[in-house]
């Protein structure tokens, strides 16, 4: 069992790494970045647990700082403490819980998501993809909201600035209208691909 989990591991890292570093992983929109890495990292939790997730969620975040820092966009200032913060001459530190805290969460929660749905619904055999859809779509829509949450907490006014928006409602518009968009986007995606891969793999992770 532990050879398997930490075949899978190195299974859904590599995934993960080549997301990351294709043009697969991050599809820019705009300003703004639509991720597909963060499916790897739901599939982790679920199938081994969110010691091994939370750490799949580490690699997100290493994956999320080194490319806004090797190819910069008008808000990688929020992932990233090398790029100068919008108005300074200076990066912040403050950009590294942006760029890992949420990436750990979603790394432990889908597990414990995955554990209460199984105690509701009895794992049915009828029921388990729709399961996995509901917490892939659930996860990733809590992994952006966490992310703009951050990102308005702790860099309200320069995201503003970055955006040209002068006053916290119409910015508080605008993170609900992304997290409604391209974060509801992601999360109906990685809702599709775990409802479709996760019975499968989870029968072969937990077989003896």
């Amino acid at each position: 069992m532990k050879t398997r989990h930490l075949t899978f591991t190195a299974i859904l890292l590599a995934i993960l790494l080549f997301l990351a570093f294709s043009p697969f992983g991050f599809i820019q929109l705009g300003v703004i970045k639509a991720t597909l890495i963060h499916i790897p990292v739901i599939m982790a939790s679920i199938l081994l647990g969110p010691r091994l997730g939370s750490l799949m969620g580490v690699a997100f975040g290493c994956c999320s700082l080194a490319i806004n820092t090797m190819s910069p966009t008008l808000l990688s200032f929020v992932f990233s403490p090398f790029i100068p913060v919008i108005g300074t001459q200076h990066g912040s530190v403050l950009a590294l819980i942006v760029a890992f805290i949420p990436r750990i969460l979603l790394g432990i929660f889908p597990y414990y998501l995955n554990q209460s749905a199984k105690k509701l619904w009895q794992a049915d055999a009828h029921l388990i993809k729709t399961r996995f859809f509901l917490i892939g779509l659930f996860s990733t829509m809590l992994h952006t909201i966490l992310v703009m949450s951050f990102i308005f907490i702790l860099f309200r006014e320069h995201y503003a600035q970055a955006v040209n928006i002068h006053s916290t409602a119409l910015l508080l518009k605008a993170i609900l209208s992304i997290v409604l968009t391209n974060g509801l986007a992601e999360a109906i995606v990685a809702g599709l691909v775990c409802g479709a891969s996760l019975p499968i793999l989870n029968k072969y992770v937990k077989k003896k």
